[in-house]
């Protein structure tokens, strides 16, 4: 199956979608001593927005087709080391200031577990983020997903919508783990939902 490749492209959108996120960011942690663990990663896209702004970008990916391609195209000004590994068994032991989701954390397959990990990986005052798409989004990265497209899928986007209702089913449990939410943008149209947890 041919793999879905997020834009790494420094765009309007991915500029705007960077800054926003690294001034939520800044409010909580020091982007100048900043180390990163993006849980999910993906191609790298973060690795790319993020990278040249902070200490440090990590990448977690369980997909080596998505690592290769990572660690092909992230520039070299990002400084980032990509690793094999899943939400649930992360095998790091440095400590990290933010532990971020970008659009992953409906994959996850055991929150308990996750949140667990997190826990362990992230360093005093850090915090959690999770960046995950709205329901109403119209245009996904995956054709399948965007209704009106030639080759759109209504059961896998209707498995979509049940995998982000998970997801935000188990935002709760970061308070069974110790966590509290310190900023939350959620059902703002087609933007995509936001929390920020601390412990």
């Amino acid at each position: 199956m041919k793999k879905v490749l997020f834009s790494k492209k420094l765009d309007d959108k991915n500029i705007q979608r960077r800054d926003y996120l690294l001034n939520k960011f800044k409010k909580y942690v020091n982007l100048d001593s900043c180390d990163l663990l993006d849980i999910g990663c993906g191609n790298g896209r973060f690795a790319t927005l993020f990278g040249s702004k902070i200490k440090s970008y990590t990448g977690i990916e369980p997909d080596e087709e998505y690592l290769k391609i990572a660690k092909e195209t992230t520039p070299k000004d990002a400084k980032a080391e990509y690793f094999k590994g899943r939400a649930e068994k992360i095998l790091l032991s440095k400590k990290f200031d933010v532990i971020f989701y970008g659009f992953s954390w409906h994959f996850i397959q055991d929150f308990d577990k996750a949140i667990k990990e997190a826990k362990r990986l992230l360093k005093k005052d850090g915090i959690i983020v999770i960046y995950e798409p709205s329901r109403e989004t119209k245009k996904w990265a995956n054709s399948k997903l965007t209704r009106g497209s030639e080759d759109f899928d209504e059961e896998m986007y209707n498995l979509k919508l049940l995998d982000l209702e998970k997801g935000r089913m188990n935002i709760s449990k970061l308070s069974k783990h110790g966590f509290v939410i310190v900023e939350e943008e959620i059902d703002k149209g087609e933007s995509p939902n936001l929390w920020i947890a601390k412990l």
